[in-house]
């Protein structure tokens, strides 16, 4: 048994749900069972998502192996791992959730808007078109953002996304969400693509980690500003931030 113990306590869902992913790659990739010493909200509902590897919790056992991660190694780690895991949704039959959520009857989207921090806000008018690009194909909306989206469970909100035809919104919690369940080409995701200067991305350019490794795996950036191919292919590249840390930043 190999244990995994995170330094700290990791809050938002993206990042709840990458290390997680990150557990059963090690599993996975160990042929062995990953206890998880950690009391992260959802931890147990999230985990049975994973397709592969497997993942218990807070056992007593004496492990073989212990492994310490922050929430940033966890993400380097799920970079230099992602090659080694086919593209792959969850085995979950979602036909079995009960009670079932009333949903549109022709085709629909899922959205997100909201987020955690302000730097991941898609302007309103960026909101508005993209919107009513997928409106005027004949496509409901289903929001699952704000205040409707924290009155819902997971399984719920797995189980509308799983009806959908696509999720689009920003890179926040949902995004990850639909990772699990939706094929990558069926998800959309916006950014504010601008220069930056606090350090958080190596390359000062505003598309985090988890939105490259996303992109890297098929999902779609910025579809309704048809960006140059070149430049959708440089977003593909995650390793820039491997080893990367913010406090080393100096700006340039």
């Amino acid at each position: 048994m190999i244990e995994i113990r995170f330094t700290e306590q990791i809050v938002p869902l993206g990042d709840r749900i990458t290390s997680l992913m990150v557990a059963h790659q090690i599993s996975e990739k160990c042929n062995d069972v990953v206890n998880l010493k950690a009391n992260n909200r959802d931890q147990e509902i999230i985990s049975k998502m994973i397709p592969y590897g497997k993942v218990v919790f807070n056992k007593q056992e004496k492990p073989d192996k212990i492994i310490s991660l922050s929430n940033r190694e966890a993400l380097w780690e799920l970079i230099k791992m992602s090659d080694d895991f086919p593209i792959t949704t969850s085995n979950w039959n979602v036909d079995e959730y009960e009670p079932k959520p009333k949903l549109p009857k022709g085709k629909f989207i899922t959205t997100q808007w909201d987020a955690q921090q302000r730097w991941r806000f898609v302007k309103e008018e960026k909101i508005k078109k993209v919107e009513q690009h997928w409106k005027d194909r004949g496509y409901a909306l289903v929001n699952l953002g704000g205040l409707a989206g924290k009155k819902l469970k997971l399984q719920t909100i797995w189980y509308v996304m799983s009806k959908a035809d696509y999720h689009v919104g920003a890179d926040s919690g949902m995004m990850h969400m639909a990772r699990l369940i939706l094929p990558y080409e069926k998800i959309h995701m916006y950014c504010d693509l601008k220069i930056r200067e606090d350090g958080r991305t190596p390359d000062n350019l505003n598309v985090n980690l988890q939105a490259r490794e996303l992109i890297r795996r098929g999902v779609n950036l910025n579809t309704i500003d048809n960006m140059p191919k070149e430049e959708l292919e440089y977003y593909k590249d995650a390793s820039i931030f491997l080893g990367y840390k913010k406090e080393n930043y100096i700006k340039k």
